[in-house]
């Protein structure tokens, strides 16, 4: 077999106590130096012999088109077993369609252990701008099933921070009427979080009455026009509600009690 240089081998590990498999990783870096970067259960590659004999079977698979079952490391082959170099732009295309999970662990390894170039480039499920810092994106939409959990896709700080509450950070893409977005004072904030700081500005009203009548009636009328903004939110809100039940999740959690 030919040295192996900025390979990634993924493949379909022994999974853990309530999974049956989940992926695994290995490399091999622009020196044909092997890493062992995730490595689970009874499948878990245990050294780069281990990984070599896998990736042996894995071509015997490809090239006679179909899967020899009786192979003592058929198990850790599968639909989604792949050996792929992370400096090729087609390969890393491939890469870059696994979920957002696998993705941020492949890139983080390849950035922080092994501190070289690659081409793989993730990308937004909402606007689909696309670049290669972590830092400039966030997972999103997590997925469950059974005991396993993980995040499907990425989602840019841009779109993020669009329906999101600037306050505590909840994301109100499915719930858009509970953001209130038309407060010049403030940044994007879900209408709990926007309460919340009215009654604050009623505090401080109150403290001023005995010692600053003008900055009493300045909170007085910061209070009345961030009231009436709620009602016109909870009104938007609860006409969402009829026209669209099942698709407004947050409606409970989202609508303030105003009694």
């Amino acid at each position: 077999m030919d040295k192996l240089i900025y390979r990634l081998f993924i493949y379909s590990g022994g999974g853990y106590d309530g999974c049956i498999w989940e992926y695994n990783v290995c490399f091999w870096d622009k020196d044909g130096k092997f890493h062992n970067a995730y490595s689970t259960g009874h499948d878990g590659i245990k050294d780069e012999n281990d990984a070599l004999e896998t990736v042996k079977v894995l071509r015997e698979f490809e090239r006679d088109g179909v899967k020899n079952y009786h192979h003592p490391l058929s198990s850790r082959i599968n639909q989604y077993t792949m050996l792929l170099d992370y400096t090729k732009e087609e390969d890393c295309k491939e890469i870059a369609e696994y979920g957002a999970s696998l993705v941020t662990g492949i890139v983080k390894f390849i950035n922080n252990v092994l501190q070289e170039d690659h081409n793989i480039f993730i990308k937004c499920h909402i606007c689909e701008k696309t670049g290669q810092d972590l830092d400039d994106f966030q997972l999103d939409e997590a997925k469950h099933q059974g005991v396993a959990s993980w995040y499907e896709s990425f989602v840019c700080n841009e779109c993020r921070s669009e329906f999101s509450c600037s306050y505590c950070g909840e994301d109100y893409r499915e719930c858009q009427e509970a953001l209130i977005m038309n407060d010049p004072d403030e940044s994007p904030i879900c209408v709990n979080c926007y309460q919340e700081k009215t009654e604050r500005v009623r505090s401080r009203m109150q403290m001023m009455v005995k010692s600053n009548i003008d900055e009493a009636i300045c909170c007085r009328n910061e209070i009345e026009r961030r009231e009436k903004l709620v009602e016109q939110v909870v009104c938007d809100m609860e006409e969402a509600a009829q026209q669209e039940p099942e698709e407004n999740l947050l409606l409970n959690d989202a609508t303030p009690n105003l009694l």
